[in-house]
């Protein structure tokens, strides 16, 4: 199986158990879901990572992955007020979505894969030069 479809059903399988009442409904499958779900979209994401990236290149993507989020944040958010989202917003209100945007996001999983990819190359970037530095004499 190509590894993009991996990753396709992974994701759908994610908004399965995000977005309906599917956990409430089936807690047990939503667990077993759950088991296998993260740990291979983390090693998989883990394992396309590219870390040969210059530092200007690298804060360039998290700039956009941060600008992803907020999109992304603020349209789950809005989206939380009409539909049956756990934690939603009551109140559609500017100072609502600024608030699940910036302090309590709704998705706070979000954030795991960018604090990942940051460890991931900055641990590349200072093993390699250090591993260099050892090898000059």
């Amino acid at each position: 199986m190509e590894i993009n479809s991996i990753r396709c059903t992974l994701i759908l399988l994610v908004i399965l158990i995000h977005c309906t009442p599917f956990k409430d409904a089936y807690p047990a499958m939503q667990n077993a879901i759950l088991a296998f779900v993260v740990p291979l979209f983390l090693f998989i994401t883990g394992y396309l990572f590219n870390v040969d990236k210059t530092w200007r290149q690298f804060g360039q993507y998290l700039w956009t992955m941060t600008m992803m989020y907020a999109i992304f944040e603020t349209a789950y958010t809005i989206l939380s007020y009409f539909f049956p989202v756990r934690d939603g917003i009551d109140v559609l209100s500017l100072g609502a979505v600024v608030e699940r945007l910036l302090l309590h996001p709704i998705g706070p999983y979000w954030y795991l894969h960018t604090i990942l990819y940051v460890a991931a190359y900055i641990i590349s970037r200072t093993g390699s030069a250090h591993a260099s530095a050892l090898q000059t004499p």
